[in-house]
C-alpha cells in the first residue's frame, strides 16, 4: 500500500479527541440517595445497559470518523508487486530492450538463466500485442544493437529477432544502457503513435542502470516498464570472480633454461557471506591452485609462483564453480605474459615550432613519458594536423588535439565516429584559436561541432607572458571536483602545485544549454578550466588554457605530469580497469602488428581465422569487437610462430549483480518522460505520474474515494444512534 500524501496521516492522532471528551463527560456527580428514584433505576437495569452500549458505539463511530478523514486525505492506494503497465494489445509503439550482457547469464536459485526468462517474457509480450502495436527489439549488450529492421507490426519479425539473442550462445558483453536507450529513442521518435514506451527486460544491475550521461534528446516517452525490478529485490545474488591478474617480470633463466614467474590474481566476492574460493592457474605446462577465504564484499589477492618457459605466453586464472558462484562467465581471467597494457595516445601538434622548448608539445611529451611504476604506461605518437587521418585515429585509445585551430570536414567526421564508438578526445586551447582573422572563434566552433563540450565565446587575457606585473592579475585553478577520477589523487593535498599555477589567457565557454556537459575544474571567479562531456560511448575533455607556456605556467608545475597522465588514462578508460585498458568482449580493440610482410590474419579462440586490414606504417591493427572471451592472436598468413597473442575478457563490472536503487531508477524514468521541448508530453504537468515500473499508476487500486464515501455512512450511523438514544 502507498499514499499520495503520507504526511497527512499525522491527522489520525486527532482520533484520541473523542475519547478524551468521553472520559471527561464520565465524571461522576456527588451521590444523593432518593428512595423513589432508586426504585425506578433498579427496575430498569436492562435499559441502562443498552444506553451504555449506544454510548460506546457513538464513541467508536466518532473516532472512526476522525481516523477515516485523515486516512482519506493521505490518498491511500494498493499497488501490485509488479506493476502491469500498459497492455501490449493497445495501439502504440514498444521498444523491447533485451539485456544480453554477461550478468544475464547468471542463474537463479532454480538453475535457470536470467536471459532465458527474459526471452520468454519478451515472446509473451509480443504475442499479446494487438495488430496496431508495433515492436522493435534492441539488445543492450555492448555495443547496443537493433535486431529488427525498425518498428514493425509483423510480430513474427520481432520474435525472430529474439532468436538471434538465443542463438548467440554464451557471450560476455558489458551493458550499454545509454546506447540501447538512444537506439530505442530514435525509433520511437519516428513513430506516429501517441503511446511510445520502452519495455526493459534486464536484471537491473546497478553497474549498468545509471542516469543517461548525455541526457534524453528524443521525444519524451509515455513510460518505461521494468517488470523485474521488484523481483530483483529478493536479496544479494552471490558471485565470485577473478577481476585481474598482474604478471611480474620473469627471473633470469637457470642452467636448464627455465625461469620463475610471479603472478598475483585478485578474486572478488560479491555475495553477502564469506566464501571459500579455489583459484587455479594454468600457464603452458605449469599448473597451480590455492584455496582462500574471501570475505563478503571484499577482494583477496592470491599470489602464485611458477616455473615458466618463454614459449608459453598464454595463461588463465580461474575460480572454481560453487553454490556461491552464480555467474560462470567471470570465473576465468585470460592473460598473456608480456602483453600490451599501455594506453595508445595519438597527439596532434597544432602549433609546431623549430625550437624544442617552444614547441606546443615540449612539456606534454615529457609528462606522458614519465608514468610512475605501477601506473598504466602511455605510448604517444605525434602527428601534424594535416596528418590526422582515419587510419591513425583507429589505432589510438585517446586522441589529443593540442592547439589545433580548425578541423576539416573529413577530420571532424573521423573524430566524431571515433569518440562515439568509445574513444577519448582531449582538446587544449591556444593561439591558433585566437588568430588574427575576424570570426576565428566562430570558425573553431563550426569546425569542431559536437566535439566541444561547450561552445567557445571568446579569448580573454589578463596579462602578457614575461611581464612581472601580470602575475598579480593572473588567474589560478581555484576549485576542482575531487570526486572525479582525474583529480582524486589531489584530494587532501592543499599545497598541490596545481593550485599555484598562473593563468594569463584562457577561452571563455558558454555553459548554457548543455546539461550533459560538466565543469570539473574552475579558475578564479568560477571560470571553467577543465570541462567534460559524453559523446556516444566516448568522452571529450577540454582544457580552456594551454599546455605550453604561452598562456599559463601550468606545464612548469609538478602536478602537470600526473594530471595529464590521468586525463589520458581516464579518456582511455584505463582508470576503470585494473592493470590497464585491457580488451573486453564487445568493445573495439587495437593490438600490435607483428613483424614481417604479408596479409594479417586474426586467430580466434575457437581456431577460426579472419582477415585484417591495416595501414603499412600503423603500429596497431584494428580487430573489431570480439564476441567471445579467450586467447586471440594476430599473425602474418602462414607465420604462426611469429603471431602476436592477446587476451579478451568479460567486463568485470558485470560481476556485481546488486540491483539498482529506486532513486536512480526514478531519475532515469524522469529523464525519459519529462517534457524536454522536443515534443510536448501528452499530460504535461503529470511528470510525477510517469509510468516507470515501480511508480506506474495504471496497476493501482485507489482507496481514498471509497473511504470518503464511507464517511457519509459513518455520519448517518452516528445520527441514527443519537436519535434512537433520545
Amino acid at each position: 500500500m502507498g499514499f499520495g500524501n503520507i504526511g497527512l496521516l499525522v491527522g489520525m492522532l486527532l482520533g484520541v479527541v473523542p475519547i478524551v471528551i468521553h472520559l471527561i463527560n464520565r465524571r461522576r456527580a456527588r451521590l444523593r440517595r432518593f428512595a423513589a428514584i432508586e426504585f425506578l433505576l433498579m427496575s430498569d437495569k436492562r435499559l441502562a445497559r443498552r444506553l451504555k452500549l449506544k454510548q460506546i458505539l457513538v464513541l467508536a463511530l466518532r473516532v472512526a470518523l476522525v481516523l477515516a478523514l485523515a486516512f482519506a486525505l493521505a490518498k491511500p492506494y494498493l499497488e501490485p508487486d509488479i506493476a502491469p503497465g500498459r497492455e501490449a494489445a493497445e495501439p502504440g509503439a514498444i521498444a523491447i530492450l533485451i539485456d544480453d550482457s554477461a550478468s544475464m547469464q547468471a542463474k537463479d536459485e532454480d538453475g535457470e538463466r536470467k536471459l532465458d526468462r527474459a526471452l520468454a517474457e519478451a515472446r509473451a509480450l509480443i504475442e499479446s500485442g494487438g495488430p496496431r502495436t508495433s515492436f522493435a527489439v534492441v539488445a543492450m549488450g555492448t555495443p547496443a544493437r537493433l535486431l529488427t529492421p525498425g518498428l514493425t507490426y509483423d510480430h513474427q519479425v520481432a520474435t525472430r529477432a529474439l532468436e538471434q539473442v538465443d542463438k548467440a550462445g554464451v557471450v560476455g558483453r558489458g551493458a550499454d544502457l545509454e546506447g540501447a536507450m538512444n537506439e530505442a529513442g530514435r525509433l520511437l521518435s519516428e513513430s506516429g503513435e501517441r503511446e511510445r514506451r520502452v519495455y526493459a527486460l534486464s536484471d537491473m544491475a546497478a553497474h549498468a542502470w545509471r542516469p543517461l550521461a548525455s541526457g534524453w534528446t528524443w521525444v519524451p516517452l509515455s513510460g518505461i516498464e521494468t517488470p523485474w525490478i521488484v523481483r530483483q529485490r529478493a536479496g544479494v545474488t552471490p558471485n565470485l570472480a577473478v577481476i585481474d591478474v598482474a604478471v611480474g617480470d620473469p627471473s633470469a633463466p637457470d642452467a636448464s633454461g627455465a625461469q620463475s614467474l610471479e603472478l598475483t590474481a585478485r578474486v572478488a566476492n560479491h555475495g553477502a557471506a564469506q566464501s571459500a574460493a579455489r583459484v587455479e592457474l594454468k600457464l603452458g605446462g605449469a599448473v597451480a591452485a590455492e584455496v582462500v577465504d574471501v570475505a563478503a564484499g571484499a577482494v583477496r589477492e592470491v599470489p602464485f609462483k611458477v616455473t615458466w618457459s618463454p614459449g608459453a605466453s598464454q595463461g588463465v586464472v580461474q575460480v572454481a564453480a560453487t553454490d556461491d558462484n552464480r555467474l560462470d562467465q567471470d570465473d576465468p581471467f585470460y592473460f598473456v605474459v608480456g602483453a600490451r597494457r599501455s594506453v595508445q595516445a595519438l597527439v596532434v601538434n597544432g602549433a609546431p615550432r623549430s625550437t624544442d622548448w617552444l614547441d606546443e608539445l615540449f612539456f606534454l611529451r615529457a609528462a606522458l613519458a614519465s608514468t610512475a611504476p605501477g601506473e598504466t604506461p602511455i605510448e604517444t605518437r605525434v602527428v601534424q594536423t594535416s596528418e590526422l587521418s582515419a587510419a591513425r585515429v583507429d589505432a589510438a585509445d585517446v586522441v589529443v588535439l593540442a592547439n589545433v585551430g580548425t578541423l576539416t570536414r573529413e577530420q571532424l567526421l573521423v573524430l566524431e565516429h571515433f569518440v562515439e564508438r568509445g574513444g577519448g578526445l582531449f582538446i587544449t586551447a591556444g593561439d591558433q584559436w585566437a588568430g588574427s582573422e575576424p570570426g576565428q572563434i566562430g570558425q573553431v566552433n563550426a569546425s569542431y561541432g559536437r566535439l566541444l563540450p561547450f561552445p567557445v565565446r571568446e579569448v580573454k587575457s589578463v596579462g602578457k607572458p614575461g611581464d612581472p606585473r601580470a602575475v598579480l592579475a593572473s588567474l589560478a585553478i581555484a576549485t576542482v571536483d575531487f570526486a572525479h577520477p582525474i583529480f582524486r589523487i589531489f584530494d587532501g593535498l592543499e599545497d598541490a602545485s596545481l593550485f599555484k599555477a598562473h593563468v594569463l589567457s584562457h577561452v571563455l565557454v558558454d555553459t548554457a544549454g548543455r546539461p550533459e556537459a560538466k565543469v570539473i575544474a574552475s579558475l578564479t571567479g568560477g571560470i571553467p578550466a577543465l570541462v567534460e562531456a559524453p559523446l556516444g560511448r566516448g568522452r571529450v575533455v577540454l582544457l580552456t588554457t594551454t599546455i605550453d607556456r604561452d598562456w599559463a605556467d601550468l606545464a612548469l608545475r609538478t602536478s602537470f605530469p600526473p594530471m595529464m597522465q590521468r586525463i589520458c588514462a581516464y579518456l582511455a578508460r584505463a582508470l576503470e580497469r585494473p592493470g590497464g585498458p585491457g580488451i573486453l568482449v564487445g568493445e573495439e580493440a587495437h593490438v600490435p602488428v607483428p613483424d614481417g610482410r604479408g596479409p594479417l590474419v586474426l586467430v580466434r579462440p575457437d581456431g577460426s581465422e579472419a582477415p585484417l586490414d591495416a595501414a603499412e606504417d600503423a603500429p596497431l591493427v584494428f580487430v573489431g569487437a570480439p564476441e567471445m572471451a579467450g586467447h586471440y592472436a594476430v599473425m602474418r598468413a602462414g607465420e604462426r610462430e611469429r603471431a602476436m597473442p592477446f587476451a579478451v575478457n568479460v567486463d568485470r563490472r558485470e560481476s556485481d549483480l546488486a540491483p539498482v536503487s529506486e532513486a536512480v531508477l526514478g531519475e532515469i524514468g524522469g529523464q525519459l518522460t519529462r517534457d524536454n521541448g522536443v515534443l510536448p508530453v501528452a499530460d504535461a504537468g503529470a511528470e510525477d505520474e510517469a509510468a516507470i515500473a515501480v511508480g506506474d499508476q495504471r496497476g493501482r487500486v485507489v482507496l481514498w474515494p471509497w473511504i470518503l464515501a464511507g464517511l457519509f455512512l459513518l455520519f448517518g450511523s452516528e445520527a441514527w444512534l443519537l436519535v434512537r438514544g433520545t
